[in-house]
């Protein structure tokens, strides 16, 4: 069942396309399992139904309008006409052979001219005399956290164990691009894991599909957090945190948001990897700005690669 509802502020975001849903706006509600907990996902009405379109798995997609089930807010006793008749024809388009050729068509047409638009840029970027002699696996290898690292256009990864090796690949890519990830290899990894089973064809996946699917659902880090830590390895930290305090500064809670942000600033120039959070708010290694309720964030992190308080946050 999917919930719909109208949103009773401008804080929420599209898990799909990432952009914001604005107050009064119709949007969907749906629960995912995230790390093992259920989670609640808010769509646009027009970005859920293009992430539907992207399933390859025709029973898996919405087929019937009494699939959803609308949630009276403050000033909205029943779902308005015109956008019960949106979300029908969004329905009746959603599985309707021609439209869904066009949508393909269209996607395939914008695919070829990102591929041309950077098969020109590296052609002028070769003529300005760079030295290709090591290979583009070597240049990949060199990139340095905070570079801007460019996604091939596409990697097939196939043959014995291509899931382990696919979900590596995913992770990597993801993360020289920045992605929200843990910080701990293993749980990126089936967080990767999962975005290569749903761009898997058969017995095979293109890597750079399922990194650009992960990407659209986890987002990019701040370019502030992920370049100007002094140890790479508390980025993710740095970047939750941060987050918590835009989030915390939308909703008007400066005093929040200031405290969220100093935390932030504080990891960010720490010279040595953060393994638990008490040990920064009391003790030989206290560091200001970090009191008991942000440490206990901080251990949540390390244990599980995320905060219930940035979930509710993401949430809203």
């Amino acid at each position: 069942m999917f919930e719909l509802e109208y949103a009773k502020t401008a804080r929420s975001q599209c898990s799909f396309t990432k952009k914001r849903i604005e107050k009064d706006e119709l949007r969907v509600g749906m629960m995912v399992d995230f790390q093992g907990q259920p989670q609640k996902r808010w769509y646009s009405v027009d970005g859920f139904f293009e992430m539907q379109d992207r399933k390859r798995d025709e029973s898996s997609k919405v087929r019937d309008f009494a699939e959803f089930e609308f949630s009276p807010t403050q000033g909205f006793d029943v779902l308005l006409p015109h956008d019960k008749a949106h979300v029908e024809q969004r329905l009746v388009d959603l599985h309707d052979e021609e439209q869904q050729a066009k949508r393909k068509a269209e996607r395939a047409k914008l695919a070829k001219e990102k591929r041309n638009a950077k098969k020109k840029q590296d052609n002028e970027h070769d003529s300005d005399g760079e030295d290709d002699s090591e290979g583009p696996s070597s240049k990949r290898a060199k990139t340095e956290p905070g570079s801007q690292f460019k996604l091939p256009d596409s990697e097939i990864v196939s043959g014995p164990g291509w899931q382990k090796e696919a979900s590596l690949k995913t992770r990597d890519y993801a993360r020289q691009m920045h992605a929200k990830l843990p910080a701990d290899d293993k749980e990126a990894a089936k967080i990767a894991l999962r975005f290569v089973m749903l761009a898997r064809q058969g017995e095979s996946v293109d890597v750079c599909s399922a990194t650009q699917q992960l990407l659209q659902e986890v987002g990019i880090q701040d370019a502030a957090s992920s370049a100007q830590v002094l140890v790479q390895a508390n980025s993710g930290l740095v970047s939750a945190l941060s987050e918590c305090a835009k989030f915390a500064r939308n909703q008007g809670d400066g005093f929040k948001g200031t405290a969220f942000k100093k935390a932030a600033d504080a990891i960010a120039e720490l010279d040595f990897e953060v393994t638990s959070g008490s040990e920064l708010s009391k003790g030989a290694k206290k560091v200001a700005g970090i009191g008991k309720s942000i440490a206990t964030m901080i251990d949540e992190y390390i244990a599980s690669g995320t905060m219930s308080k940035l979930e509710e946050y993401r949430s809203m």
